[in-house]
């Protein structure tokens, strides 16, 4: 299957980022009364946690089709379809945590999520259906890059606020 070795990277780099986000959390010291900082805390580890372990599954569902013979174009079509729904969901989730907080986002980085990640879902959906394009693993992998992204913005953001 081409591009295995790429996805395998992928898996690493997830996971990676999912533990060092887990223990950045684990081991921040509370002083006094953060009730705020905490839940926006705890939002941001969730965000990286969704963000690179579904990008991580997505990674190797690929591979498990490859293992299991589907058709290379039915590969790539499928594994889009689920970064279809890991997208939807993520929206969704992020939306209601946005409103559960409210603390608005600001304004650039609202604008960069809608806009980039409706690019992106219309990639993914067009690897679904091979229009305009031809399935293949070059525009799965934009879907895999921009939970990635996402999950990295989360897990900066971890940091800066642990050092604040």
């Amino acid at each position: 299957m081409e591009g295995e070795g790429a996805l395998f990277i992928v898996v690493e780099f997830s996971v990676g980022l999912a533990g060092f986000g887990g223990i950045i959390v684990a081991l921040r010291r509370s002083i006094g009364d953060q009730q705020a900082a905490h839940k926006f805390e705890f939002t941001d580890l969730l965000s990286v946690f969704a963000n690179s372990l579904g990008a991580a599954f997505l990674a190797l569902v690929p591979v498990a089709l490859n293992f299991l013979e589907v058709q290379p174009a039915s590969i790539w079509r499928i594994s889009s379809a689920l970064i279809v729904a890991l997208q939807l969901g993520l929206t969704g989730f992020g939306q209601r945590e946005v409103r559960r907080l409210r603390e608005p986002l600001p304004l650039y980085y609202r604008r960069f999520a809608w806009m980039g990640g409706g690019i992106i879902l219309l990639v993914q959906v067009s690897n679904v259906v091979g229009f305009p394009w031809a399935p293949g693993i070059a525009l799965f992998f934009l879907g895999l890059l921009w939970h990635m992204l996402f999950a990295a913005i989360g897990f900066v953001r971890l940091v800066i606020r642990h050092a604040s």
